[in-house]
Formats: C-alpha cells, structure tokens, sequence
C-alpha cells in the first residue's frame, strides 16, 4: 500500500465491537503506509458515530449498514470505461482502491468472497473524492 501514499480515505464502521476493532487495525496499517484519514469534526445529524481511540486521539467515525467491508472509489469515467482500462492507466484513487480491496481480501481468514464488496467503484462525479472504507457487519 505505499506506493499510494498520500491517499486520502474516510472511515464508516458498522456499531459493533469486532467491527471497530478491524477499523482500528486497518487504520494503522493504513497511517503506517502513508495514507491520511479525514474523518468529519464533530456530529452528523441523523447519522449515528462512534467515538474510537486510534491510539494518539480518538475520532467520531459514522456508521456503516453495509454488510462486509466496501471500499469505494469516486472517478468521472464510466464503468465500462474503468473495466476496459489497463490497471496502470486508471485513476491513481482507482488503482489505491483496487489493491486495497486485494490486500484485504488476501487477510481475511478464513476466505469468503462475501467479506470484501467486489464493486469497489463509483463511477460518479467527485474525483479527488476521498475513498471511502465501510467496514459492514460481519456476512
């Protein structure tokens, strides 16, 4: 994951203890290869957040209700476009998002497709966007 250091993520996390304690161990191994969290300030209204301690500070994470662990990406193309470009040709974003999701993915034991969301993109306006990491209920 350091090659894409510099990336700029945001964390939702479903409101359960095995939930937050993989958000908390990814977001380590996420800081330790360079990438920065941006997480909201304060409260969303009619959002629930969790307060984690990352460690040096703690931070009010909104809440996920999906089920898994979805990382999305935002880019103008199009999703057809996306599937016919070569891996080094796709957004900077898009390419952090993909071997996020295959780092994860490889991780988990025990194996089921179930646990990464495979469509890690958005194609909808907003590149720069930071990707988003959901980590969902357990599938």
């Amino acid at each position: 994951l350091r090659p894409f250091s510099g990336t700029v993520y945001v964390l939702n996390v479903f409101l359960d203890q095995e939930s937050t304690e993989f958000i908390k161990a990814m977001a380590g191994a996420l800081d330790a290869a360079g990438w920065v969290r941006e997480q909201p300030k304060g409260m969303n209204l009619g959002i629930p957040t969790m307060r984690i301690d990352f460690g040096q500070d703690s931070e009010y994470v909104p809440s996920c209700i999906e089920s898994g662990i979805g990382v999305h990406a935002r880019t103008k193309e199009s999703l057809p476009v996306l599937q016919s470009t070569p891996f080094p040709s796709l957004p900077k974003a898009v390419q952090a998002a993909l071997t996020l999701k295959a780092s994860i993915a490889a991780s988990i034991s025990p194996s089921d497709e179930r646990n990464v969301e495979a469509g890690v993109l958005d194609p909808e306006p907003g590149e720069g966007v930071p990707i988003t990491i959901c980590v969902g209920k357990k599938p």
